[in-house]
């Protein structure tokens, strides 16, 4: 089977703060930024595939079940013994962003996913991948490999996603996602990681600088202002959409899933991305800002991934506010 989209990583649970009168009580949610992706290329009408690993323990069991009902083959998760499913509790500001204190042994290394799986990386049309898969040498392994057999037959997609409390060694960090991004044909990554990786350069700058000249898709969020794309010279703003926000936890990952998903039709033309009009990368654009937005609204991450009926709904409602 040819997929849309596979993704390498750990589903994890999100333990999300809910403010009761009786003390902090925190809500177990679904998630991980692999995964949250997919849904969102599911959500869109797409099919994805996850190669991963959860524990063998009942967060194991309970996410196996809700990336099953996302629509997400589920045929390259398997579970350990070796290592407890990987848990977090998300710390939410008064305007929903949100910071991480994440539980997991790094210490104890395991396998990305079982060996007989990694054929299905040939499989596919975009092969998506973070920085969070990148931190153990072993799953550091796992995720070149699976990109080098993707890259063969299809596109790769790079998110960032730097997460400082990961990573022992920031140089090795830095050294190792400017790897990635040379070799990535989709690259999404914050203001703050654009500071990390090339200083005081604007976006224009940093996009220019970390294209290379190549046909590569760079995309900048910049929060409430909206997302910078950069492709072989064109580059713009797509503004973003305002909404209450409660938790931003799963936002970038939809933004990223409803980008993929609805760039699927000129990657099965085999278009080049400098092939797609501007006017038409515009709309996709704002399909995957109409999707982050409607997350940062709700909790929780992969439950909150909303679907295409629901993006162009939203969409239509606010541009006939605006109008």
């Amino acid at each position: 089977m040819k997929y849309d989209v596979i993704s390498a990583g750990e589903p994890v649970i999100d333990f999300v703060p809910v403010d009761t009168q009786d003390g902090l009580v925190y809500r177990a949610y679904p998630g991980g930024g692999a995964v949250n992706v997919l849904a969102e290329v599911c959500a869109m009408g797409g099919n994805a595939l996850l190669l991963g690993v959860v524990g063998q323990d009942h967060f194991g069991e309970f996410l196996l079940e809700e990336v099953k009902k996302r629509g997400i083959d589920v045929s390259g998760i398997y579970q350990t013994v070796k290592r407890n499913t990987g848990i977090g509790f998300v710390r939410l500001s008064q305007e929903g962003e949100r910071s991480f204190l994440s539980y997991r042994d790094y210490d104890t290394e395991v396998r990305l996913y079982r060996h007989e799986d990694l054929k299905a990386a040939e499989q596919c049309r975009i092969f998506h991948f973070t920085s969070v898969s990148l931190v153990s040498e072993i799953q550091r392994e796992d995720t070149f490999l699976a990109a080098f057999l993707a890259a063969k037959t299809g596109l790769l997609s790079f998110d960032v996603n730097y997460r400082e409390a990961m990573w022992k060694d920031t140089k090795m960090a830095r050294e190792l996602f400017l790897d990635c991004i040379e070799k990535a044909d989709i690259v999404k990554l914050s203001e703050e990681e654009r500071l990390f990786l090339c200083g005081d350069k604007d976006n224009s700058a940093a996009a220019k600088a970390l294209s290379g000249q190549k046909d590569k898709l760079i995309l900048i969020s910049m929060g409430s202002g909206g997302s910078y794309y950069y492709n072989k010279g064109r580059e713009g703003i797509c503004p973003s959409f305002r909404v209450e926000a409660k938790d931003t936890t799963g936002c970038g990952d939809a933004f990223t899933g409803a980008l993929l998903a609805n760039l699927m039709p000129w990657v099965k033309k085999e278009a080049a991305l400098s092939e797609i009009p501007e006017k038409e990368l515009q709309k996709i654009l704002t399909l995957a800002n109409g999707a982050g937005a409607i997350c940062a609204s709700r909790y929780g991450s992969l439950s909150a991934m909303p679907y295409r009926t629901e993006v162009e709904d939203f969409i239509r409602r606010n541009r006939k506010r605006d109008d």
